[in-house]
């Protein structure tokens, strides 16, 4: 078995109901991964060093698709944490709504998941 990880999945595109499609400037990745990551750190009972990596969809369909595949495994008893980032900026979206902007999960080993991401690039 491979060491655990954190795995967070982030989309090239979002959807957004009012601007369409907004390509998701590496920036803007950046900050996501950083707000999933907290809140992953968060469901954590204490610090431990664990690797980050970060896995690139095409868009928020493909994240919605592989997130349910992810959160079904969860809810079936992983023992891990996950948790979806849902972003809100109405300026740049163009809408009130929040933006399903990344996935997160771990600390979790490759396999344990590999039928949801084993497809993904790495961004």
């Amino acid at each position: 078995m491979s060491e655990k990880r954190f795995y967070l999945i982030v989309p090239n595109t979002v959807d957004t109901p009012y601007k369409g499609t907004f390509v998701m400037e590496p920036g803007r990745l950046m900050a996501q991964c950083c707000h999933i990551g907290r809140k992953l750190q968060a469901g954590m009972t204490q610090y431990e060093e664990v690797t980050t990596i970060v896995l690139s969809v095409r868009n928020s369909k493909e994240l919605r698709k592989v997130s349910d595949e992810l959160a079904s495994g969860f809810r079936t008893g992983w023992n891990t944490n996950y948790q979806e980032f849902h972003d809100t900026n109405p300026v740049l979206y163009g809408t009130d709504s929040e933006i399903h902007t990344v996935t997160g999960i771990g600390p979790i080993s490759k396999e344990d998941i590999d039928f949801a991401i084993g497809h993904l690039e790495l961004y």
